[in-house]
């Protein structure tokens, strides 16, 4: 799930597991890439970076955890060495709930090098269930304690799911709860580990399947599959539960995409049991000429997909992108549809028609220009968080340059007050750009002052809109 904001660039993620019958546990984990950090160096001549990270977890309560420290990268040479890998992960516990997550990274003083993701999920406990089907880069067994230890095995989490023509082993990891609430009759279960175009849908070819003998509190599995014979595109890895007639009793899946321009046309792994296989030839293969997004041109999915961008997971974000850099039409309107289907699973089209509509307001206020209302920073924001409370404008305040305020009150898309200061540093006065901002993950610009009060004289500020905004904060 990689994003950029500014120069430094991560990729995040998040994986849900259980510790006991009431309480569990959120896995938040994130790896740096070495390369876009700016290096400070030693007496030594070693390099080292020192990077600022905030997390916070919060709920429709208030924050549930939060975090703050600074990360100091392991010094290297970088005449005789390569930059050392930064994978950090972070144990959270959690109970039942809906919850928004949120991990904010920059380079120590350096405002304009930064990422921030944020997600949300949902945690409802029930039996049986699997936890998280969380991606791995790698997994080995030693036992010794650390934050990647998962039954005896050293699980090293893939933040990116991505996978190219040089990385073809998809490796993975879950753990399946309570199935000793079932009864005794109903064994053995088969579990099926299966790479699909949509959620929960019909198998590529490629999976491995297991057969579960016995009932237990707790069981953890790893998954090893491959991606060789997937052409590039948009898939979700998927994992099944069922009995021997094929009633389905637990589920999980996890996004990713592949680049492969010289898929191998194989099967993958065959592993599969007869009662099994009819479940899968049976699945429902979703025809997207039937829905809403078959109308609409690549240039109008082109255009969708920046709509969605600013209020995406981070997860949705890495796909955006890499659609914008390499467009497929197929895979743009599965994922399209699969967004709008997530927000409303019985009516995918009215979602989709009430974004629409907000969109439509967006591009009335905010795109009289040559550029869509969608893509301006007032837009982005508003597609972001909703809108705003309060709006105070300030056209022409002595010394300084247009400007705006928005105030917004807590909602579920904002835990806690946030402010907003967009100004117009252009002729073109409709087009206002953001200055600074409170909220965690947005612009927060110490020199705002500089940039805005272009013929005011120091001393001048006190009574000044802004100032009674954003002065002390």
């Amino acid at each position: 799930m990689q994003a950029q904001a500014g120069t430094l660039e991560a990729a995040a993620g998040f994986a849900v597991f259980q510790s006991s019958s009431d309480s569990g546990h959120l896995d938040l984990y994130w790896e740096i890439f070495p390369q876009s950090l700016r290096y400070q160096k030693d007496s030594l001549g070693r390099l080292s970076a020192r990077i600022r990270t905030q997390i916070r977890v919060s709920r429709d309560t208030g924050i549930v955890y939060q975090d703050f420290y600074y990360l100091q990268t392991q010094a290297f040479d970088p005449s005789r060495e390569t930059a050392p890998r930064i994978l950090e992960q972070t144990h959270i516990p959690i109970q039942d709930g809906h919850y928004r997550v949120e991990l904010y990274l920059a380079e120590d003083g350096r405002e304009d090098s930064r990422f921030y993701y944020k997600d949300t999920l949902s945690v409802v406990r029930r039996a049986p269930q699997y936890s998280s089907l969380e991606l791995l880069d790698t997994f080995f067994r030693f036992a010794v304690p650390s934050p990647f230890l998962k039954a005896g095995f050293q699980c090293l989490p893939k933040a990116l799911n991505f996978y190219d023509e040089g990385r073809q082993n998809l490796h993975a990891y879950a753990e399946l709860y309570r199935s000793d609430s079932l009864p005794a009759s109903w064994f053995p279960l088969y579990q099926l580990c299966y790479i699909s175009r949509e959620r929960n849908g019909r198998s590529t070819g490629v999976y491995v399947s297991d057969t579960i003998r016995r009932p237990q509190s707790k069981q953890a599995f790893r998954f090893n599959l491959s991606t060789a014979s997937l052409p590039t595109g948009n898939y979700w890895l998927c994992l099944a539960l069922r009995t021997a007639s094929g009633q389905e009793l637990a589920q999980a899946s996890t996004f990713f995409q592949t680049i492969n321009a010289h898929p191998t046309g194989g099967k993958g792994i065959e592993i599969l049991d007869s009662a099994e296989a009819k479940t899968v030839t049976d699945a429902h293969l979703l025809d997207l000429g039937k829905t809403f997004v078959a109308k609409f041109t690549m240039p109008q999915l082109r255009s969708i997909l920046k709509m969605i961008r600013p209020a995406a997971t981070g997860s949705e974000i890495a796909a955006i992108n890499g659609f914008l850099e390499r467009p497929d039409d197929l895979y743009m309107r599965y994922f399209i549809y699969n967004h709008f289907s997530l927000i409303s699973p019985k009516d995918p089209d009215k979602a989709w028609e009430d974004f629409a509509n907000e969109v439509r307001e967006v591009n009335r206020q905010f795109g009289p220009g040559s550029t869509p209302g969608y893509e301006t920073d007032r837009g982005i924001i508003w597609l972001r968080y909703g809108k705003p409370d309060e709006v105070i404008r300030v056209p022409n305040e002595s010394g300084s340059l247009p400007y705006e305020i928005w105030r917004y009150n807590p909602n579920q898309k904002m835990h806690g007050a946030g402010l907003f200061l967009f100004y117009s540093p252009g002729v073109m006065r409709s087009d206002f750009r953001l200055l600074t901002s409170t909220v965690m993950g947005e612009l927060q610009n110490t020199n705002w002052r500089q940039m805005l009060y272009v013929g005011a004289q120091q001393g001048e500020l006190l009574n000044e809109r802004a100032e009674e905004y954003f002065g002390k904060k």
